[in-house]
């Protein structure tokens, strides 16, 4: 079973109200476990230490500008999509 944990981030979630310092469990491509505080030992897990960065839900861009069709030399949607991706945005 694959596992991440991340730790020491804050964590940020607008749906729940959370921003708090704490850590994240992640097992087979899903959310476990959230820890809020001081995240426990995970036997066989990647720890990612997240110390001066935000953990938080995929980013929306409600308003895209690509420049494909007619100027692909300044961008396309595939350069756009892994721009997007690299800053966190899913949607």
């Amino acid at each position: 079973m694959q596992r991440t944990l991340i730790t020491n981030g804050t964590l940020i979630d607008p749906a729940n109200g959370l921003e708090a310092a704490g850590a994240i469990l992640i097992e087979e491509n899903q959310i476990t476990e959230v820890f809020v505080g001081a995240a426990p030992r995970v036997s066989d897990a990647q720890v990612i230490d997240a110390t001066g960065l935000l953990v938080t839900p995929g980013f929306v861009d409600l308003h895209v500008a690509v420049r494909e069709p007619g100027f692909e030399e300044d961008e396309t949607i595939a350069s756009a999509a892994l721009a997007a991706v690299a800053g966190g945005f899913t949607s």
